[in-house]
């Protein structure tokens, strides 16, 4: 489940953060077809190769105009621009292994991966995300897909497809119009697809549309962000925004990875196409911005 940006040191802008609700079951939308819906690429989800390449050394420079900070809580790729840059966004990946390691078998760990829209909008309010969690209890491995729009009490829902480690995922988030989405997450291996509209409450402000994210998350529940999975890599293959590869957007992009005071926790590689997160750390429970050590 996903939480509001925090940026520890960013050189671009970003928004305030703001608690998530649990996880809870919400109200679903009627069944969309990628045939009938115009904001979805024509032929529906990609599907990545089936041995994607090495990660990359993380010492390769990135394109140029990336820019690069770091984040309490993410890793991975933000997109900004003016509001209404931003339509859509999708992304192939394979679901990781949960590795538990000696001193940490008794202690919860999360992670999240997830695809969306206006996560990182200064001021926006708003959140339209598809993902899944990786947690890990001393080698009790936890899996669950999730759509969530946040803002206007809408909040996250799970969805009802069973996945595992090892299953490659297309996932994707597009406007159709006002505080409506298209959200997608497919298994093409385990024949499964889940494709449905969602849609803001009424009176909700209209999203801006303003940046997009392609990101790896320790997530955040009542003010604390907890100790992040050991999710080993995550390769973030195919990356779609607004039906154009993410290689043309890397003006607009800035890099994150993710910290937790100078300890680093997940470092994130050069932007192409694709790029691959990669785990460093568990960090500590530790409150929202300030950094503090969790004691209760």
């Amino acid at each position: 489940m996903s939480t509001p940006f925090e940026a520890a040191e960013v050189q671009a802008g970003a928004a305030e953060p703001r608690e998530h609700p649990p996880l809870r079951v919400g109200a679903e939308g009627s069944a969309l077809g990628w045939a009938q819906d115009p904001a979805v690429p024509p032929g529906g989800p990609r599907v990545a190769p089936e041995a994607p390449a090495p990660p990359p050394p993380l010492a390769e420079a990135a394109l140029p105009g990336t820019e690069a900070g770091s984040s309490t809580n993410w890793a991975g790729y933000v997109l900004r621009g003016a509001p209404g840059t931003f339509r859509s966004v999708s992304a192939t990946w394979t679901v990781p292994h949960p590795h538990s390691r000696p001193g940490v078998g008794d202690y919860y760990t999360q992670c999240a991966v997830w695809v969306g829209l206006d996560g990182a909008h200064p001021g926006a309010g708003h959140l339209a995300q598809v993902g899944v969690d990786v947690n890990d209890l001393g080698g009790e491995r936890e899996y669950q897909l999730w759509w969530e729009l946040e803002t206007g009490g809408v909040g996250a829902a799970p969805i009802p497809h069973p996945v595992r480690a090892g299953d490659e995922l297309r996932a994707g988030v597009a406007h159709l119009f006002g505080g409506t989405f298209a959200i997608s997450v497919e298994c093409r291996a385990a024949g499964w697809a889940y494709r449905r509209r969602h849609s803001y409450p009424p009176g909700t402000p209209a999203p801006p549309l303003g940046s997009a994210e392609v990101i790896v998350e320790a997530p955040m529940f009542r003010g604390v962000t907890g100790m992040l999975t050991d999710f080993g890599s995550v390769e973030f293959l195919d990356v779609v925004v607004n039906d154009l590869p993410l290689s043309g957007f890397a003006g607009a992009a800035t890099r994150y990875d993710l910290v937790d005071g100078v300890e680093l926790l997940a470092e994130t590689g050069p932007l192409g196409d694709g790029f691959g997160v990669y785990w460093r750390g568990y960090g500590r429970p530790r409150r929202a911005l300030g950094g503090q050590v969790w004691e209760g």
